[in-house]
């Protein structure tokens, strides 16, 4: 996102005032990535490295945090100090991929 600024504004800040169907995109698209973190941890799994099981919560949580700080250097106009808030996002992720986290755990 940082290196493409006019993306990151346009899919993460200005889509939530582009009516139903933008939204509905973005909705896909957040699906698509959190397939993504799943298809992850089928792959790891394959190659023999033993992970928790995560929900389609916890790989809504790692998209989202990510989202948020997009969304946030994006309106305040400075999207290329995003990658400084890749550090936390990853450690999310690996303290997810490490522990597991199911909506069951709760």
């Amino acid at each position: 996102m940082a290196e493409h600024p006019e993306v990151a504004i346009s899919t993460v800040v200005e889509i939530h005032g582009a009516g139903r169907r933008a939204l509905e995109a973005r909705s896909r698209a957040l699906r698509q990535w959190m397939r993504t973190i799943e298809g992850l941890l089928v792959l790891a799994r394959r190659e023999g490295v033993r992970l928790p099981d995560l929900d389609e919560v916890a790989c809504a949580a790692i998209i989202l945090a990510a989202e948020a700080y997009v969304h946030d250097y994006a309106r305040r106009g400075e999207i290329e100090r995003v990658p400084e808030r890749a550090p936390a996002v990853q450690e999310l992720a690996r303290a997810l991929f490490v522990h597991g986290v199911t909506v069951a755990d709760w």
